[in-house]
């Protein structure tokens, strides 16, 4: 996964973030408090597709790594 991959789903999931927290803002100054469970509901989604986006992140460069010890084996082999 290239940094910009990265990037680009960190950035996605913090607009999810501030626009959650936007949401829960508007609520208490609206006096909508059962909006805010709705943003807590959000809030976790958001939480989850961060760290959903890191397992990710971490598996690539995982695999990246075995496909290079696996090279290396295979050209310290003769082919």
């Amino acid at each position: 996964m290239s940094e910009h991959d990265k990037s680009g789903k960190q950035e996605g999931a913090e607009r999810a973030v501030e626009g959650v927290k936007a949401k829960d803002t508007a609520a208490i100054v609206a006096g909508h408090e059962d909006r805010l469970e709705e943003g807590r509901g959000h809030q976790d989604k958001a939480q989850s597709q961060r760290e959903t986006a890191m397992k990710e992140a971490q598996a690539q460069q995982e695999r990246a790594t075995a496909e290079l010890d696996e090279q290396r084996q295979r050209s310290h082999q003769g082919g």
